[in-house]
């Protein structure tokens, strides 16, 4: 099953987690990007200086007790 992590972060920092969301869907992925480049600092200073969308695949496994 593929998810879509979207995090944003800072050129000497890497990533910030704790806005970090997954997703099942890639529009509602894309949306919350959106979101988070349009977060601002200050007045015309973005919070972040990069957001992604990271693909990754999710692998489930079965357990029988």
């Amino acid at each position: 099953m593929k998810v879509y992590v979207v995090m944003g972060g800072w050129e000497y920092e890497g990533y910030h987690e704790d806005k970090m969301e997954i997703f099942t869907d890639k529009l509602d992925a894309e949306v919350y990007k959106l979101e988070l480049e349009k977060l601002q600092l200050v007045s015309s200073t973005p919070f972040y200086d990069y957001v992604d969308v990271l693909e990754k695949k999710l692998h489930t496994e079965k357990t029988i007790a």
